[in-house]
């Protein structure tokens, strides 16, 4: 095997200062959708990707249940899975299928992690 030597370039000053100062606007440059949704089933948190996914705005999303994007055939299966993820459980590939704003549907694989102290369940 050839000796290959490796180049790592370290972030400009400019690079950390956006994350050091504004950590959340990692959010924007993300292409997969970020949620955190709380025990009752609420959007509490929907990243900006959720428009080119889903089509709703974080806006439209943020504070509406769940289960009002989620194909009726499989909102039995996913809040079994919520609900046991509930209890400091992490889940994967868990897949299921959301309406888009325009009336398709779309099939999503996500990850979980509830998070006790925050009474909130993190998905991407």
């Amino acid at each position: 095997m050839k000796n290959q030597s490796v180049t790592v370039e370290t972030p400009t000053t400019t690079q950390s200062a956006i994350l050091h100062t504004d950590p959340f606007s990692i959010f924007s440059f993300i292409a997969d959708v970020i949620f955190a949704v709380d025990l009752q089933g609420i959007f509490r948190f929907v990243s900006p990707s959720c428009v080119d996914l889903f089509g709703y705005t974080q806006e439209e999303m943020t504070g509406a249940s769940f289960l009002q994007f989620i194909h009726p055939d499989d909102i039995e299966k996913t809040v079994q899975v919520v609900e046991a993820r509930t209890h400091d459980c992490t889940t994967s590939h868990f897949e299921n299928r959301y309406y888009r704003k325009d009336g398709s549907i779309v099939s999503i694989t996500w990850s979980g992690r509830w998070k006790a102290d925050k009474k909130l369940l993190f998905c991407v």
